[in-house]
């Protein structure tokens, strides 16, 4: 199994994340209120090359990450987990205020 495809198993439990496998990139974004963030992972020489792109309102964020591919991983279940925090936020505070 390619280094690719590795990484978009590994990614496919993570709730957070709309993900599709294009067999050259993998492709993912998470919508939620006032956060959308977009992505994608390709390869570069056999090391995972992952784009983010992160809006917050008005802001725009690039971030560029060459990890192996254990701490891209890693960093993905970490954001993951980050918006899942986020999300339960904004659905505990919607539940306060109406």
């Amino acid at each position: 199994m390619n280094t690719l495809k590795t990484i978009y198993e590994e990614m496919k439990p993570m709730a957070m994340f709309s993900t599709s496998y294009r067999g050259d990139k993998i492709d993912f974004s998470s919508s939620k209120v006032g956060l959308y963030l977009e992505g994608t992972i390709t390869l570069s020489d056999t090391v995972p090359h992952l784009r983010i792109k992160e809006s917050e309102l008005f802001e725009d964020e690039i971030e560029v990450f060459e990890p192996v591919t254990e701490d891209l991983i890693d960093f993905l279940s970490g954001l993951n987990d980050k918006i899942s925090d986020y999300a339960n936020v904004v659905s505990n505070l919607s539940a306060l205020l109406f």
